[in-house]
């Protein structure tokens, strides 16, 4: 069962990964301050479906594992953030690579024992 720093090193993997895409797909660069920071964003983000359903037990999870529900939030924050009036593309590309460190986390849990609620 993967724990905090699993889903912490999973969330910074996945948010550093998911930024270095949409920065170089754009033709940015990136520099050394931003990578730390969407880093340590995705690590915390990362392990936020255990502060939603605490891991008193294996079978600790509920809202916040719900990978529907999940996925029907991270979609709308998405678009959301796509379509901001007052950010910046370094901005929306940041949100939006944090916001994959949440499903990182659903998807480590999904592969363990308990699984995911239905």
């Amino acid at each position: 069962m993967p724990n905090a720093d699993t889903h912490a090193g999973a969330g910074a993997l996945t948010s550093l990964g998911a930024y270095l895409h949409l920065r170089t797909q754009k033709g940015y660069q990136v520099d050394a301050a931003e990578l730390v920071g969407v880093g340590i964003c995705g690590a915390v983000v990362g392990q936020a479906p255990d502060w939603i359903d605490p891991p008193t037990s294996p079978q600790h999870r509920g809202i916040g594992h719900s990978a529907l529900l999940a996925g029907i939030v991270i979609r709308k924050l998405w678009d959301t953030i796509s379509v901001h009036p007052t950010m910046n593309y370094l901005q929306k590309d940041f949100s939006k690579a944090v916001l994959l460190a949440y499903l990182s986390h659903l998807g480590l849990d999904a592969f363990t024992p308990a699984g995911l609620p239905g």
